[in-house]
């Protein structure tokens, strides 16, 4: 078994992990983590502190809008477009987990 601590910004996923990579990301107010897809990946997101909106792009162009709250989670099906907003004015922190589908 590895330990990893998950306080501090930056790599949460040990090397010897074969299908996952993850990070822990701290999102300042007003900042925005672009619209970006993982491809052949799924993707967790686990808000740790503050406030986010996890945006999610349909194929009609259409903007799916869903807000979490700490503690809260969202599962980012592959290939989906998303990008994750904090439009509060504290800091926001949260993991990202991904993983190859199939």
């Amino acid at each position: 078994m590895i330990r990893t601590a998950f306080r501090a910004p930056g790599r949460i996923v040990p090397p010897q992990a074969r299908a996952l990579r993850g990070r822990c990301v701290v999102l300042a107010p007003g900042a925005v983590m672009p619209w970006h897809s993982t491809g052949k990946r799924e993707e967790l997101l686990i808000l740790l502190r503050g406030r986010i909106e996890v945006q999610t792009r349909a194929v009609a162009g259409r903007v799916a809008r869903r807000p979490l709250v700490a503690g809260d989670c969202a599962f980012v099906r592959l290939g989906t477009w998303h990008q994750v907003v904090n439009a509060a004015r504290r800091p926001a922190q949260y993991l990202y987990v991904t993983a190859s589908a199939g």
